[in-house]
């Protein structure tokens, strides 16, 4: 049987799905603040525009809800277009994902979702009639991880790399492509 260190990159472990689906949501936990990415139309060919935004709420399904207003720009733009893009850092670590968001503007499940620190974008509360939620439900997502134990493993492995002049290898947990639940 083979070390590690004889192992070919396709050879060594990778992690289950499960592992990944778990590895996902343990990083995106870690994420208080993240760029929702809209698209709007403009000529022959849309432009993305980017913008920070809190995470009201992370779900088990790798979802988030925002509180935003519904008639702002990201509003308008995804009432044309629901397709969007999250990506989020925190530390070593980084996810990207891509899926759909969907403006939510139901009274009870906005003062469920509402906090204090809400009134700093909405200091009339819950009740104002521009706050909304918006739900991003992710279709595909990646992350890359280079914190504690791994991100040691990739610095030994970058060496051994350097020191023996070939490619570094996957570091088993580093990278994961993950498909919704």
């Amino acid at each position: 049987m083979k070390n590690s260190d004889q192992l070919t990159p396709a050879e060594q472990p990778q992690e289950t799905e499960a592992e990944k689906q778990a590895h996902l949501h343990a990083l995106l936990s870690k994420m208080r603040d993240v760029m929702l990415v809209t698209y709007e139309a403009t000529g022959s060919a849309p432009v993305t525009q980017a913008r920070p935004m809190h995470v009201t709420k992370l779900e088990e399904d790798h979802s988030l809800w925002f509180m935003a207003s519904h008639d702002s720009r990201k509003g308008e733009q995804l009432k044309h277009y629901s397709g969007a893009m999250v990506t989020g850092q925190a530390d070593s670590r980084w996810v990207s994902m891509t899926g759909k968001v969907e403006i939510v503007r139901d009274r009870a499940t906005i003062e469920s979702m509402w906090s204090k620190g809400h009134e700093v974008w909405f200091p009339d509360g819950p009740s104002d009639p521009s706050v909304a939620l918006f739900h991003f439900v992710p279709d595909e997502a990646e992350y890359w991880d280079a914190s504690g134990r791994l991100g040691v493993k990739y610095l030994y492995e970058a060496a051994r790399a350097l020191v023996t002049g070939t490619a570094a290898r996957d570091v088993k947990g580093q990278h994961g492509e993950v498909t919704a639940k």
